[in-house]
């Protein structure tokens, strides 16, 4: 083996089934004759399965179930929490309690990506205060955001968008992916320090909780959790920054009990917060699972499928004649990938072989960057028909513009 030529492949033409090997690989190289969970970008390539048609008239929540942060605001200065994507300049919004429909001005977000909140900057005064933990619902955005997923059971509907899931039987949707501990209250007033008694608790609180109390906009993890006769005593990281009032509610920041979806019961399903894929849980009688970390109201939980996708086998025309049935090595593939977060080759090697994505200069508080460019891969090994199967190890992202090839014969 002397000699090597590069071959670019643009992926195009979509699945085809009708053609043979030869065929297909002389009259249509860019297609494909595997397409598994994978689908035509209008953006040109292929990408993973990520959008369905709209079912509910409503619109899809964008960022989650964001509520008001603390009380006593006014103007036009509005902090929200529980958002999961940050908002943009232009989106419209109403807040439970306070009359009329508002716009973001621009430049007017300000998004806390670890705390999962945004300051946002209105084009007019809100009519009134708004109470702390008011649901605020987005009625239009300026993003068209696409759905991420979408499954269908008997008369209701299951839909993924951006990093939330909600249900829907068609006249509106109910965020379903959240912690799940009941509602949750102080037990007693005059509390103090950095203990707290709790009670309403349907499921016993985790260490690394991270919560916060009506009326106090501090958030505190747990660090201790203790039972008492009538609920729980925890013990917090820090002290107390006011002092609640007995049966004031305690929100469930970020928590390791999540809810799932009622016809996963007792099956294993895959979790995946944002950008981070956090493994396989088993999911309990009552719908929940347990992660290892606290993570917030947000965690996409489901199953997990592997897109496959497959070239044609290399066949050129040299001068000394066609390399038909000859061994050859694809030494050698360059891959154009967009927005992506997972991708693993695979040549004529036993092992495919994933792409990195985090640098050794990683921040784990941070989201994991998706990857846009040209990334390399290397193989060994020789076969008569070699091809390039591209498949992933986590259910992130995926998405394809074009690949090419380099062949040792």
């Amino acid at each position: 083996m002397d000699a090597w030529q590069t071959y670019p492949v643009e992926f195009r033409g979509g699945l085809i089934t009708n053609l043979s090997p030869l065929q297909q690989g002389t009259q249509a190289p860019g297609s494909a004759r595997i397409l598994r969970n994978f689908e035509p970008s209008v953006e040109g390539g292929y990408r993973r399965v990520e959008g369905f048609d709209k079912y509910d008239s409503n619109i899809i929540p964008p960022y989650g179930a964001p509520v008001v942060h603390g009380a006593s605001q006014t103007g036009t200065t509005l902090i929200i929490a529980a958002c999961h994507t940050t908002p943009v300049a232009g989106d419209t919004l109403e807040i439970t309690g306070v009359s009329g429909t508002y716009t973001i001005a621009s430049g007017g977000v300000s998004f806390d990506a670890t705390n999962n909140r945004a300051t946002l900057t209105l084009t007019t005064s809100m009519a009134s205060s708004p109470d702390n933990a008011a649901a605020v619902t987005f009625k239009t955005t300026t993003s068209n955001y696409l759905a991420i997923g979408l499954a269908a059971w008997e008369d209701s509907v299951v839909v993924c968008k951006n990093a939330d899931i909600f249900k829907s039987g068609g006249s509106g949707f109910t965020k379903i992916n959240v912690p799940v501990y009941g509602t949750v209250l102080v037990n007693g007033g005059s509390q103090s320090g950095s203990t707290l008694n709790v009670d309403g608790y349907t499921s016993a609180p985790n260490p690394n909780d991270i919560i916060s109390i009506a009326g106090n906009s501090t958030e505190y993890t747990i660090q201790t959790v203790n039972a008492t006769a009538s609920g729980y005593t925890l013990v917090l990281n820090q002290a107390l920054a006011a002092t609640p009032s007995d049966n004031a509610v305690i929100t469930i920041v970020q928590g390791r009990l999540h809810n799932t979806p009622t016809h996963l019961t007792s099956t294993s399903v895959y979790a995946v917060d944002g950008t981070m894929a956090l493994g396989v849980f088993t999911t309990s009688g009552s719908d929940t699972i347990t992660l290892n970390e606290a993570h917030p109201a947000g965690v996409n939980i489901g199953f997990n499928y592997s897109p496959q996708l497959e070239t044609m086998p290399i066949d050129k025309e040299v001068q000394n004649g066609p390399l038909t049935g000859e061994f050859k090595r694809i030494s050698r593939a360059v891959i154009d990938v967009s927005d992506t977060l997972n991708v693993a080759l695979q040549a004529s090697d036993k092992t495919a072989k994933n792409l990195v994505i985090r640098q050794v200069d990683f921040n784990v508080a941070q989201s994991v960057a998706s990857v846009t460019g040209k990334k390399e891969f290397y193989f060994l090994g020789y076969d008569r028909s070699p091809t390039v199967k591209v498949t992933q190890t986590e259910p992130l992202p995926l998405k394809l513009l074009g690949m090419a090839l380099e062949v040792v014969f």
